[in-house]
């Protein structure tokens, strides 16, 4: 089976609404030992943020938490409300070598 996963809802502002505190899960696959993730967020007025973390499957555990800081592309504000999460894995396995996850989600 592949890896799966997702980003959190809702996920919240920092730094002056600058910044998503992002969030998620994954689920790793049964030949899964790492994955590179990249996460994107946009919201209602198609600002965005995104930013790249490494996760690596420490033994014997099927589920991973992930969270990274998503900064303002341009610098200002998110507006709260509804926005869209991708999530994007290039696992290192003999299985799948990449996955992604997208939902709607809400910015506080």
């Amino acid at each position: 089976m592949p890896m799966n996963g997702n980003i959190n809802d809702p996920l919240n502002l920092k730094q002056d609404e600058k910044t998503v505190a992002a969030e998620g899960w994954l689920q790793w696959g049964s030949a899964d030992t790492a994955a590179v993730i990249t996460v994107v967020v946009i919201d209602a007025n198609g600002r965005h943020g995104s930013a790249t973390t490494n996760c690596v499957r420490r033994e014997g555990h099927d589920l991973e938490d992930w969270k990274v800081d998503l900064p303002s592309s341009d610098g200002t504000a998110f507006a709260k409300g509804l926005a869209t999460g991708t999530v994007s894995a290039v696992v290192t396995t003999t299985g799948t070598p990449f996955v992604s996850w997208s939902r709607n989600i809400q910015l506080k």
